[in-house]
């Protein structure tokens, strides 16, 4: 059985370069699925790599077929 290596809110913020808390908006609407959520109110949430993957192929798909930039300009980490 293979290693299953988990990403961070931050792992995920820096390669979609959005802020964390576009992340976690994400989360909350439910357009990304957190694989596990640590404890408490501001627990940091984990993702999977094809959770990830998955995520970034359903968004092209609807930025295509939208014609909308993929996050808003706001939300686009410095």
């Amino acid at each position: 059985m293979g290693t299953l290596t988990l990403l961070s809110t931050r792992d995920v913020a820096d390669r979609l370069r959005i802020t964390p808390r576009k992340v976690s908006r994400l989360v909350e609407a439910d357009r990304l699925r957190a694989a596990a959520k640590a404890p408490g109110p501001r627990g940091a949430f984990m993702f999977t790599a094809d959770e990830l993957d998955r995520y970034m192929r359903d968004r092209e798909h609807e930025h295509v077929d939208a014609d909308e930039p993929a996050v808003d300009d706001d939300e686009v980490a410095a």
